[in-house]
């Protein structure tokens, strides 16, 4: 399950994202429209909708940060439990 999740609540509350879960019980949950610092210049005033979503990821049991945009989900991880997995942002997207 995809989900805009950000540290400042840009959409999402935290409340709301934890009733979602609990409501759909995904075994993965993956955190989008959040800033990635690699994809700005330093000329780039941060924008007000997005934050980081590593302030919400410090509060999460068992996070998967993967070195790639893509990944393979195998019956094995979807029944290891809950986890949440952040992708690198695709190489087509550039600063």
């Amino acid at each position: 399950m995809r989900l805009p999740i950000d540290a400042q609540e840009h959409i999402l509350k935290h409340d709301q994202v934890e009733a979602i879960r609990r409501t759909m019980r995904p075994r993965v949950l993956i955190p989008m429209h959040y800033r990635h610092l690699d994809l700005e210049s330093s000329a780039d005033s941060p924008p007000r909708a997005r934050s980081h979503c590593d302030p919400w990821l410090a509060g999460e049991k068992t996070v998967t940060r993967l070195e790639r945009n893509y990944g393979l989900f195998t019956t094995g991880l979807l029944n290891a439990g809950e986890r949440t997995v952040v992708f690198q942002h695709s190489p087509k997207v550039r600063a």
